[in-house]
């Protein structure tokens, strides 16, 4: 995991500080690699993930944020004018992983309403 929060660490940070968050992440990210992003919502105890993709298609520039949880799908510039603590941001490579045959049956579980 590759927490991203030092460029503000222990402060605040503003709208000025999400051009280097996201040039770190497009560093970290190479085309046709797949992250995931960890993240805090700005002056919330709550949080959230969404998925990264770096597509080969188009030269590899685009970073694509694929939010599962509502089904959008943004460039990461306009994902991270959203209100997130960026102290808090974390990314890590999942492109590579396998799933837990034991944990993918209970997550595909209904979940009563």
């Amino acid at each position: 995991m590759v927490f991203l929060n030092s460029i503000g660490r222990g402060k605040r940070l503003g709208s000025s500080d999400v051009d280097p968050a996201v040039q770190r992440i497009r560093d970290r990210i190479q085309p046709g690699q797949r992250y995931a992003m960890e993240f805090n919502w700005d002056g919330q105890d709550t949080g959230h993930i969404v998925v990264l993709e770096r597509p080969r298609k188009g030269g590899g520039n685009n970073i694509i944020v694929i939010d599962p949880q509502t089904g959008t799908k943004r460039t990461i510039e306009r994902y991270m004018g959203k209100k997130i603590d960026l102290r808090t941001l974390a990314i890590y490579r999942i492109d590579h992983l396998e799933l837990n045959p034991g944990t993918v049956s209970d997550l595909m579980r209904a979940r009563p309403r």
